[in-house]
């Protein structure tokens, strides 16, 4: 990913050959300073996930807070009750009430709308 902007707490996310311009409101690690790239995910309360039968990946909108993701599950963790997608930018999907992490599976395409609040969790 890379970091764009990092004013008073809040972050700006991109993806190198797009126009996504993703805020998050919260950053859970370090940054080290003068840093064009970062490496992470983006974690958010997802609403009720859908299985998609066919798309791409997205977030929506391009600029700003996002409200809507579609990507890829790349991993469930039943025990944490999330999903990792790849929708453009790398997520983490902390799964509604109702649902579970276990209901799906790796290579499956998901879509949700988003609660507000994103946070970004820096890998060192």
């Amino acid at each position: 990913m890379l970091l764009l902007e990092a004013n008073n707490g809040q972050v700006v996310l991109g993806k190198p050959g797009t126009e996504y311009r993703v805020s998050v409101e919260e950053v859970e690690g370090n940054i080290p300073p003068n840093r064009t790239r970062v490496k992470g995910h983006i974690v958010v309360q997802a609403k009720r996930i859908d299985s998609m039968k066919a798309g791409g990946c997205f977030i929506d909108p391009l600029k700003g807070r996002p409200r809507r993701v579609q990507g890829r599950v790349l991993a469930t963790d039943p025990a944490a009750n999330t999903l990792t997608v790849d929708a453009a930018l790398p997520f983490v999907l902390k799964v509604s009430k109702g649902q579970r992490a276990d209901m799906f599976t790796p290579g499956q395409i998901v879509g949700c709308s988003v609660e507000p609040g994103a946070k970004l969790q820096v890998e060192e």
